[in-house]
């Protein structure tokens, strides 16, 4: 088994995003790796560069096809991917496309974070479903 090196969180333009790098950075603290945050986009997009600042996590922007690329990065070795569930909080699915697709396809351990959860409070993890 290889020993986790960092938690990598793909974010996108979403209000889940601001869930998905707490829960990273909240991770990270509670296992002693960096956090990051991965972006891919077509264009520029200063609100997840703004996000991802208050948050105080590193933002890496790539191109290209969403699931391929965070797939790709969910595969490298020690990382533990954190991923929003899906966009929209009434969405009946579990995951929506982009989750379902990477999930499926990530070496990584990935926790997928649903759009309505709130971050703890007391700055530490307390449930996490495998």
């Amino acid at each position: 088994m290889i020993r986790p090196k960092h938690v990598l969180a793909a974010v996108d333009e979403t209000a889940c995003a601001a869930v998905v790098l707490r829960t990273a950075t909240l991770l990270g603290a509670a296992l002693r790796l960096p956090p990051t945050a991965l972006y891919v986009t077509e264009g520029e997009d200063r609100a997840v560069r703004a996000r991802s600042g208050e948050a105080g996590i590193r933002l890496r922007v790539v191109t290209g096809d969403p699931v391929a690329r965070i797939a790709a990065a969910f595969c490298h070795p020690g990382t533990i991917g954190v991923l929003g569930a899906r966009a929209a909080p009434d969405d009946p699915r579990p995951a929506g496309g982009v989750a379902a697709a990477v999930i499926t396809a990530a070496t990584a351990p990935v926790v997928v974070v649903g759009p309505r959860a709130r971050p703890p409070r007391h700055g530490a993890v307390s449930r996490l479903v495998v």
